[in-house]
């Protein structure tokens, strides 16, 4: 068990969404959870590299800055 978040944001461009998501996969495995749904990303932090989870729930906030101008960060 994790620790589970929803970054809302208005999905728009859910193809280059899908495509940024696909280039992010490569950086972990088993360390996070990351999915696109219809009003943002879910995110779920295994516990495993601090690192890596940091950095990806970041790029996650970025990407989703970069589509509106107000994000919501919800911790599940």
């Amino acid at each position: 068990m994790g620790v589970e978040y929803k970054i809302r944001f208005p999905v728009k461009d859910r193809k280059n969404l899908e495509f940024f998501l696909t280039r992010l996969s490569k950086l972990y495995k088993e360390e996070v959870v990351v999915a696109l749904e219809n009003d943002g990303f879910y995110f779920c932090d295994n516990l495993g590299d601090r690192t890596i989870a940091a950095n990806i729930f970041y790029r996650l906030i970025q990407e989703a800055s970069n589509s509106c101008s107000q994000i919501i960060i919800d911790e599940l």
